[in-house]
C-alpha cells in the first residue's frame, strides 16, 4: 500500500509541462509496473542517480528543479522500500530519514508522512515498539492534516499491532476498529479482511471465542473476495486454532489443512511452521502417526529456515543498537572534548599537536614496516601452498584418468558381448540372411568403437552415428514393431561439441532390453540432445514406452540379472563431472498409475 501511494503521489505532483522531468517520471512509472523486484530495484537505482545528476545542472530551470526534488524523494522512498523487503532495516531507516529531511526542506507533508510511516514499520520489524509507536503517532498527525484516509487506516492498524504485541488487547481493539471504519468507507476489500482478522486475534487472545469466530469468518469472506491468498492462509490458521479451543477437531483439521496448503503455495514459512505443528498435534491425538510425523518434519524444516532469518534480524537489531549507542557516545565525547579544548591554553594545544603528529608518524612507520614484513611472509606461504596444490592436482588428475581408462576397458567388451549375443540369437532362431546383414553392420560398428575407445572425447556426430548403427541392429532384431528417433537441439553443433565416447549407448540398451523386450505392440525409443540454459553442459534424454522400471525389476529379480553398463557410466560421469547429480530416472505412468515407460536424463558437462 505504501509503495503504491508514493508513486500515485509523485504522479500528481510532477508536472507534465517540463519535458525533461516528464521523461524521468515516465521512466519511474516503469519501475512500479515491473513485477520482478530485483529488476525494479535496478531501475530505481538508475532513476535515482539520473535525478541526482540532473538536479545539480546549472541549466535546469527553477520549475524543473522543484519537480526533480519531488522525484528524488519519491525514488529515495522506493529505494528504502527495497532495502526493507531485503530485511536491511537499518539501511532502510537511514534512507527514509534522508527522504524525511528532504521533504521537510520543501515543506511537503505528504512525503514526510510516508517517510515516518516507513521508519515506524522498520522499527516494528526490529521489535523496537516504543520507537515504532513514536513515528506512527507523528505520521498520524500529518495524515490527518493531509486528509490521507488510506494512510490513517494503515497507521491505526499498525498501532493496533504494536498494542497486540505488548498484550494490551483493549487498546489494540480500539485502534483496529478505527482502521476498520476508515477501510469500510474506502471499500478496501483486502484491508477490511486484514483488519477483521486482527480483531479476531485480539478476541482469541482474550478467550472471547464467539466474537473471535465472528470476525475470523468475516475476514475469510473479504479475503476470498479480494483473492488474497496470503491473508487467507493466516485467517485459516486462526480458525483452526479457534476450533481446536472449541474442541471441534473436524472443523479445526479442515482449516489447518487449508492454511498449510496456502502457506506452502506462497512459501510462507511462518504459516507452514504453525499449521504443520498444529496438524502434528491433531494427527498424533488421532493416533495417525505417519501423518503426524510428516507434519512434524515439515514444521521443523520451516522452523530451521525461519531461525536463519531470525538470527539475521537479531544481528541487525544488535548492530543497530550498537551503532545508536556508539553515536550517542561520540556526541557525548565530542561535547566533553569541546569543554576541555576551551580550558586549554594555546601552548598546551601546540604541544599536544606536536606529540600527536610524532606518535602518528611513528605508528605509520611501524605499520608500514610490519605490513611489508607480513606481506612478504604471506607471499612465501602462498607460494609454498601453490606448489603443493599443483602437485596434489596433478596426482588427482592422473588417478582420475587411470580410473576412467579402467572403466572404459570394462565397458566396451561388455557392449561387444551384448551385440554378439543379439546376432547369435538371430543365427539360431531367426533369418540367416538378416543375421549376415547384422554381422556386416556389426563389423562397421566394431571398427568405429575400436577407433574411439582410446579417446577421451569424440564429436557428438560420431556418437550419434554409433548409436544409429546400434539401433539399426536392434531394429532388424525386432522386425517391424520397433522404431526409434534421434533429435538434436537447435543450439547444439554436432560437428563442434564433444562428449566422452560410448556414454549414451548403455542407457539405450537398457531401455530396449529391460523396457521394450517384454512389451507387446509397437516399441519406441527416443534420444534427444540439447544444451542447458547456461550452455555449460549437454542434456541427453533417453525415453522409451516400455513396461517401466518396477515391472522390469521384477523380471530381473526372477532372472537374477545385473546390469553393469549403466553402473559403470554413472561412475564414469561422477569422475568426469566431480558430482553425483548426473543421471536422473523418471518413471512414466498412465492415469491409473501403471508404468508406461521410462525417461533417463543424463548431464554431460562440457
Amino acid at each position: 500500500m505504501l509503495f503504491n501511494s508514493i508513486y500515485n503521489y509523485s504522479q500528481n505532483k510532477i508536472s507534465s509541462d517540463v519535458n525533461d522531468t516528464l521523461s524521468v517520471n515516465n521512466f519511474g512509472k516503469s519501475i512500479y509496473e515491473e513485477t520482478n523486484l530485483q529488476k525494479s530495484e535496478k531501475l530505481n537505482e538508475y532513476l535515482l542517480s539520473t535525478i541526482k545528476a540532473r538536479i545539480n545542472l546549472k541549466t535546469v530551470n527553477p520549475k524543473a528543479k522543484k519537480y526533480y526534488q519531488l522525484a528524488l524523494i519519491s525514488a529515495s522512498l522506493s529505494q528504502a522500500y527495497f532495502e526493507q523487503v531485503k530485511a536491511n532495516y537499518k539501511k532502510s531507516i537511514s534512507i527514509n530519514l534522508y527522504a524525511l529531511k528532504e521533504s521537510n526542506k520543501i515543506k511537503n507533508n505528504s512525503f514526510a508522512c510516508f517517510a515516518k510511516m516507513a521508519i515506524a514499520f522498520n522499527f516494528l520489524c526490529l521489535e523496537e515498539y516504543d520507537k515504532a509507536l513514536k513515528y506512527y503517532k507523528e505520521s498520524e498527525i500529518l495524515a490527518k492534516y493531509n486528509k490521507e484516509k488510506a494512510a490513517l487506516g494503515y497507521i491505526y492498524a499498525h498501532i493496533g499491532t504494536i498494542n497486540y504485541k505488548n498484550k494490551n488487547y483493549n487498546n489494540s481493539l480500539k485502534y483496529n476498529f478505527k482502521s476498520l471504519e476508515i477501510r469500510r468507507k474506502l471499500n478496501d476489500i483486502s484491508k477490511i479482511g486484514y483488519t477483521l482478522n486482527n480483531i479476531g486475534e485480539n478476541y482469541l487472545a482474550m478467550n472471547q471465542l464467539s466474537d473471535a469466530e465472528k470476525n475470523f469468518k468475516g475476514a475469510e469472506k473479504f479475503s476470498l473476495k479480494a483473492n488474497d491468498t496470503k491473508q487467507l492462509s493466516d485467517n485459516y490458521l486462526n480458525l483452526g486454532n479457534l476450533y481446536l479451543l472449541k474442541k471441534e477437531s473436524i472443523k479445526a483439521l479442515d482449516y489447518l489443512l487449508l492454511s498449510n496448503k496456502l502457506g506452502n503455495e506462497s512459501k510462507n514459512l511462518e504459516i507452514i511452521k504453525e499449521s504443520s505443528l498444529k496438524l502434528y498435534n491433531v494427527y498424533n491425538d488421532k493416533s495417525q502417526y505417519k501423518l503426524a510425523l510428516k507434519f512434524l518434519e515439515e514444521s521443523l524444516n520451516a522452523e530451521k529456515k525461519l531461525n536463519k532469518d531470525q538470527n539475521k534480524n537479531e544481528l541487525l537489531k544488535a548492530e543497530f543498537k550498537y551503532e545508536t549507542e556508539k553515536k550517542e557516545a561520540q556526541i557525548k565525547a565530542l561535547s566533553q572534548q569541546k569543554k576541555i579544548a576551551n580550558l586549554e591554553s594555546q601552548r598546551q594545544k601546540t604541544i599536544a599537536i606536536i606529540l600527536t603528529i610524532a606518535i602518528i608518524s611513528l605508528l605509520i612507520t611501524t605499520y608500514f614496516v610490519f605490513n611489508r614484513y607480513k606481506i612478504k611472509k604471506q607471499n612465501e606461504l602462498l607460494k609454498a601452498q601453490l606448489i603443493e596444490a599443483e602437485k596434489t592436482i596433478e596426482a588427482e588428475k592422473k588417478a582420475t584418468e587411470s580410473e576412467l581408462k579402467a572403466l572404459k576397458s570394462q565397458m566396451n567388451p561388455h557392449f561387444i558381448f551384448n551385440a554378439l549375443s543379439s546376432i547369435q540369437d538371430q543365427f539360431m532362431y531367426g533369418d540367416k540372411v538378416i543375421a549376415n546383414e547384422q554381422m556386416g553392420n556389426f563389423t562397421q560398428l566394431t571398427r568405429q568403437i575400436l577407433n574411439v575407445s582410446g579417446k577421451k572425447q569424440i564429436l557428438l556426430s560420431t556418437e550419434i552415428d554409433i548409436l544409429s548403427k546400434y539401433l539399426e541392429l536392434e531394429k532388424m532384431r525386432f522386425k517391424t514393431d520397433f522404431d526409434y528417433i534421434i533429435t538434436i537441439g537447435t543450439t547444439i553443433d554436432e560437428d563442434y561439441h564433444e562428449i566422452p565416447p560410448m556414454l549414451i549407448q548403455p542407457f539405450v540398451e537398457n531401455s530396449i532390453k529391460h523396457g521394450l523386450l517384454h512389451k507387446n505392440g509397437l516399441k519406441k525409443v527416443s534420444i534427444d540432445f540439447k544444451l542447458s540454459d547456461k550452455e555449460d553442459y549437454i542434456i541427453c534424454t533417453v525415453e522409451d514406452n516400455g513396461i517401466g522400471r518396477k515391472k522390469s525389476q521384477e523380471i530381473k529379480t526372477n532372472n537374477k540379472h545385473n546390469s553393469f553398463s549403466t553402473e559403470s557410466i554413472a561412475q564414469r560421469l561422477q569422475l568426469l563431472n566431480n558430482n553425483d547429480d548426473n543421471v536422473i530416472y523418471e518413471d512414466l505412468k498412465d492415469e491409473n498409475g501403471n508404468g508406461i515407460g521410462t525417461r533417463v536424463i543424463v548431464k554431460i558437462y562440457l
